[in-house]
């Protein structure tokens, strides 16, 4: 099941549960932002993994941006909460130097496309060049 599947199965557990309004909607408006990507483009374009996840963090960093703004807001809280329960566990300083040594990449360039296609959505962009400058060196 693709994790865009898995989106529209929770929203719809949800739709069902009156008490999980602020759930509901949040996964409303993640499918939408999702639709209006991909839908009306002279070519079509699938809803992948990694735009799901592109999505679903752009909206976190959108609700903890407001937070931090704007002070303690629990609809936000338990929107990101909903949100943060289909990214995927983000690799560890460890599995990002076992990947990056595998690859066989020779420069910072090469490095980080192998994690694009391989892991996209599951490391943090920043520590990922940080280990793979230290590996290239």
């Amino acid at each position: 099941m693709s994790l865009f599947e898995a989106v529209q199965t929770k929203r719809a557990e949800l739709r069902k549960d009156a008490t999980q309004v602020t759930g509901f909607k949040i996964l409303t408006l993640l499918v939408g932002e999702l639709e209006t990507l991909t839908k009306g483009k002279e070519v079509e374009v699938a809803i992948t993994d990694e735009l799901v996840v592109g999505a679903i963090k752009k909206l976190i960093k959108s609700n903890t941006e407001t937070i931090r703004l704007s002070g303690d807001n629990p609809r936000l809280a338990t929107e990101n909460a909903t949100l943060q329960a289909f990214l995927p566990a983000e690799m560890s300083e460890d599995q990002l130097r076992e990947a990056l040594s595998a690859s066989g990449a020779t420069s910072m360039k090469d490095a980080m496309k192998y994690l694009g296609e391989h892991f996209a959505g599951r490391y943090d962009k920043g520590k990922a060049s940080a280990i793979a400058k230290a590996l290239l060196q």
